[in-house]
């Protein structure tokens, strides 16, 4: 049973720290691959929770539903945070495209 909140959240915090420390060091691309591998990772591990859960209470085992409710919450968010992501750097990769022409 998980009791440490949500993991997404977590993400975003490591998201301002790494915004902050980026231009202190030479290294910020590698720093910025790990962030976002943990992302991923992050909602990976969400979704693969909320999934177990899922079919642990299908299956008829004594799981709580507010926890099935709360991992399935916690995989949306994770979810969500990470295509937000992605969009924001599509949209600026596409800005840096346009001034480039």
């Amino acid at each position: 049973m998980r009791t440490d909140g949500i993991g997404g959240l977590g993400a975003l915090k490591a998201i301002e720290l790494a915004g902050s420390t980026a231009s202190q060091s030479g290294d910020a691309g590698a720093k910025f691959t790990q962030l976002l591998e943990g992302l991923v990772q992050d909602a990976n591990s969400a979704q693969k929770n909320s999934e177990s859960l899922v079919q642990g209470l299908a299956r008829g085992e004594p799981v709580d539903s507010h926890q099935v409710i709360t991992a399935l919450t916690e995989a949306d968010l994770s979810f969500r945070t990470l295509l937000e992501v992605r969009n924001r750097l599509i949209e600026a990769y596409q800005e840096v495209q346009r001034m480039q022409v």
